[in-house]
């Protein structure tokens, strides 16, 4: 579901935050069936059932110049929904990432398209993942996107259904700092770019380069967070 340039990290080495210079640029491409140097697919159930989601590396799958992060329909009796998610093997300390991908119109996932040749209960989904910094639940930058307009967080978002900026609260129990956004027209059939400015100081969001919001406000200070995308259910 990514483009064949899907993910620009530009790197910042910390000692040189101030002057916003960035140390190196890794691009992950995805040619021919496996993940790229660089990326990890995750391995491990998050939460409990009946409302756990399990990640599976086989639900990573590189094809066609897109990764695909899989949430299969038809688990809706299921305790453990699989989903997936892969991550850089490598920890970063500040960076700008972006993001080429397609969203998903399907309800039912936080956050593709449909793939019909890999089935479950005869549906599959095909679903772009959240887009985010972490390093722990109280260090952490997400870009997320709920497919379904049903849902309690689209409808408080009065938007219908919108693209979620968050920064995570850094003091557990506090409130995270966050706002919402339109999702492009085409965003389900075409290519936009995500992005992410994280410095330590400032968390500043783009879509397809454009300003959405800056928040200096619970921006994470870790310097060995992964950067992660993930599509679960």
């Amino acid at each position: 579901m990514f483009s064949s340039a899907t993910v620009v990290l530009p790197l910042l080495a910390a000692p040189l935050a101030l002057a916003q210079t960035y140390a190196s640029t890794t691009t992950f491409t995805f040619a021919g069936a496996a993940l790229p140097t660089g990326l990890v697919a995750s391995n491990w159930p998050i939460g409990e059932a009946p409302y756990q989601h399990e990640y599976k590396p086989e639900n990573a799958v590189v094809s066609d110049g897109f990764l695909n992060l899989i949430v299969y329909g038809g688990q809706e009796g299921d305790e453990v929904i699989t989903s997936a998610e892969v991550s850089t093997d490598f920890t970063v300390a500040s960076a700008r990432v972006e993001t080429y991908a397609i969203l998903t119109d399907v309800p039912g996932v936080c956050n593709g398209r449909l793939q019909s040749d890999r089935h479950r209960n005869g549906q599959a989904l095909t679903c772009l993942p959240g887009m985010f910094l972490y390093e722990s639940d109280n260090q952490e930058v997400d870009i997320e996107w709920l497919s379904d307009p049903a849902s309690q967080s689209n409808i408080d978002s009065g938007r219908g259904r919108a693209l979620f900026y968050t920064n995570q609260a850094v003091t557990p129990g506090s409130s995270s700092t966050h706002e919402t956004g339109e999702e492009p027209a085409d965003a389900f059939s075409a290519v936009h770019n995500y992005r992410v400015d994280w410095d330590g100081k400032t968390s500043t969001f783009y879509l397809d380069n454009k300003l959405q919001y800056q928040f200096k406000t619970n921006v994470p200070t870790a310097k060995d967070g992964h950067w992660m995308w993930n599509n679960w259910s």
